[in-house]
């Protein structure tokens, strides 16, 4: 005990004392976070969000609809952005383009789950498959 006391102070006298890394190492290394905000303020600012995505919505929608951006770069970022908020905001039943968006965003989640599974499913039918290959050929024919 006293061999490693006697050390750490040599150290701490080589390496120019605790005092240079006491300034540069804060003292609480705790973080604790913000104060939580009023509950009022909490559900204005979700109501706010809500009616943020719907003006997005409306004016990407507008704009698409005013010109033609279908195969340009902010075309399909603008087709793949109304897919993503046409499930996040109320239903418009009698929109047809919330509509056709909202089903294709379904559709293409489904589409690339089915994809997920199949692509896993076969691979891992091979992989199983390769192995039971590889045990037949190291077993001899108990015939011959």
């Amino acid at each position: 005990m006293a061999m490693a006391t006697a050390l750490r102070h040599a150290a701490m006298r080589l390496g120019g004392g605790g005092g240079a890394w006491a300034k540069l190492l804060p003292r609480r290394l705790v973080h604790v976070g913000a104060r939580p905000a009023a509950a009022d303020g909490k559900t204005r600012a979700l109501n706010l969000i809500k009616q943020k995505r719907e003006e997005l919505f409306d004016l990407i929608a507008d704009t698409e609809r005013r010109y033609d951006t279908r195969l340009t770069r902010e075309g399909f970022r603008n087709t793949r952005m109304l897919q993503q908020l046409a499930v996040q905001i109320k239903p418009r039943p009698n929109d047809p383009l919330w509509r056709s968006k909202r089903f294709s965003k379904l559709a293409n989640d489904y589409l690339g789950l089915t994809g997920a599974c199949v692509a896993g499913y076969t691979l891992t039918k091979k992989w199983l498959h390769s192995d039971k290959e590889a045990a037949e050929e190291k077993m001899p024919d108990p015939h011959v």
